[in-house]
């Protein structure tokens, strides 16, 4: 099962080829710029026994350091650069980006796209008797 800690990981090791520092969410004040956020909100998770379906908002802040449109606009096509491929490898497994959207609010940046994961689950199938001979009448 896709562990969503796992996703971060993946996140931030593509977002370190930008040489940009990477916060703990926790620090709100006092932090060097520039600077990135990494939020990931569980948005949708759905279930039954043979399957789980679910869907992940990925959020990555941007701190520029002056504060300018120029700078928030350089990043923006510089992740999308980063994310164009729209697969995301994870623990051997790949993951499709959807929904990217983009905001600026109060001069932060907001790189906004949806994971969605599906995974089969397999059944033991030890625990079941293999079937020695079916008769069939048509």
């Amino acid at each position: 099962m896709l562990k969503i800690v796992s996703v971060k990981k993946a996140i931030v090791e593509k977002l370190k080829s930008l040489n940009i520092k990477i916060v703990a969410n926790e620090i709100r004040s006092g932090f060097e710029k520039p600077a990135f956020f990494i939020q990931i909100i569980p948005i949708e998770m759905a279930s039954d026994p043979s399957f789980s379906n679910s869907t992940l908002l990925v959020n990555i802040h941007y701190f520029s350091k002056e504060k300018t449109e120029l700078e928030n606009l350089k990043m923006i096509d510089k992740l999308n650069i980063l994310f164009q491929d729209c697969i995301l490898e994870i623990d051997g497994g790949e993951l499709t980006i959807e929904e990217k959207s983009v905001e600026i609010y109060e001069n932060v940046l907001q790189y906004k796209f949806n994971l969605q994961v599906v995974e089969i689950i397999e059944e033991d199938e030890s625990k079941y008797e293999f079937m020695e001979e079916l008769e069939m009448n048509i």
